[in-house]
């Protein structure tokens, strides 16, 4: 399967800076992405894969030297998160199987881009919402929603070794994503609803409610030295620097519209944003400054909407799914300076 690349100056962007953007076409309509540890390909879950039910979806392939499309990989039902090995011979994406109504974590192998393995993670009619994996790979954890007979929806620790699933947390009634810290110690998950849960990875416990200052879906990334984390809302314009040790708010990045992600930069001088369209002039991708939490260089702005966000290994490319325009933007870093 093909892609097409159109560059920045045509109409799928509108720029406010002298970003070279490129976008890179997409046959479906992308929810998330992550970048292999070589920075070779980005991975994206898509869905409307099939014209009978658009929350068919699966995986799509993006060479990165080319910025083309190499692959697209079939998954069933509402493909949720995605997380790519730390040795990048494996990608790790949950949905649901559409004939036996469970919920799955597939495993793809990036040699052929081929699934490999399905691990069973319970009868759900609601896909799972969330992937991570422990920094060694060892370990990948998956958050679903309560299955039958269930109270609360799970974490899922999954030996990635054996394809078993070796424990199983509840969390709260219906968990919308996970964060693993840098040292592999803690999770971070988000609560619809709620204000999400501390979970101790060694003891594989629920340490701490959040008490964030907030009651909803968020996204988080966390510093490499596990200190401070950066969270967005999906119905709020800040960005809320939190520190981990006290779970109180350090501070706050106001921005110009509804932040959708966050991805820390490799050497940590930057948090980065994206943002949706809405009644507000939003910019699709802004930075906030880990130094003094204000928002530095020039925001990027095109006319899509961002979803969700990769930043690549070295440092040199932010990838940004936009689902309004089913492309791939690719964006070099760092941003431009400020006028």
């Amino acid at each position: 399967m093909s892609g097409e690349t159109e560059p920045s100056t045509g109409s799928g962007a509108e720029r406010t800076n002298t970003a070279d953007l490129t976008m890179v076409a997409l046959a479906h309509r992308p929810t998330g992405v992550a970048v292999t540890p070589d920075g070779s390909r980005v991975y994206l879950t898509v869905l409307d894969l099939h014209p009978d039910g658009l929350d068919f979806g699966g995986v799509t392939v993006v060479e990165t030297a080319t910025d083309t499309v190499t692959a697209t990989l079939d998954l069933g039902r509402n493909p949720r998160g995605i997380a790519i090995s730390p040795d990048g011979g494996r990608v790790y994406v949950p949905s649901v199987d559409p004939l036996r109504g469970e919920s799955v974590l597939n495993t793809i192998d990036t040699a052929t881009d081929t699934v490999v393995a399905r691990v069973v993670l319970g009868r759900h009619t609601t896909p799972p919402t969330g992937v991570a994996l422990s920094p060694d790979g060892a370990l990948a954890y998956v958050v679903t929603v309560p299955g039958p007979g269930r109270s609360s929806g799970a974490l899922h620790v999954v030996d990635t070794a054996t394809g078993t699933v070796a424990d199983r947390i509840a969390v709260g009634l219906d968990p919308f994503g996970i964060t693993v810290t840098p040292d592999g110690r803690r999770a971070y998950v988000s609560i619809s609803g709620d204000d999400g849960v501390e979970v101790d990875l060694s003891t594989r416990t629920v340490t701490r409610r959040l008490g964030f200052p907030f009651s909803s879906e968020f996204r988080t990334a966390v510093t490499a030295d596990g200190a401070r984390a950066y969270v967005v809302r999906t119905d709020n314009t800040d960005v809320f620097a939190v520190d981990l040790a006290t779970l109180q708010a350090a501070g706050a990045a106001e921005t110009t519209g509804l932040t959708t992600d966050v991805a820390m930069a490799p050497d940590g001088r930057r948090a980065y944003v994206t943002q949706r369209q809405g009644e507000s002039a939003a910019q699709n991708l802004i930075a906030i400054d880990t130094a003094t939490d204000r928002v530095a260089e020039s925001p990027v702005r095109w006319s899509g909407d961002a979803s969700a966000l990769a930043i690549a290994p070295d440092g040199t490319r932010a990838y940004v799914a936009d689902h309004h325009a089913d492309q791939l933007v690719v964006i070099p870093l760092p941003l431009p300076p400020q006028p």
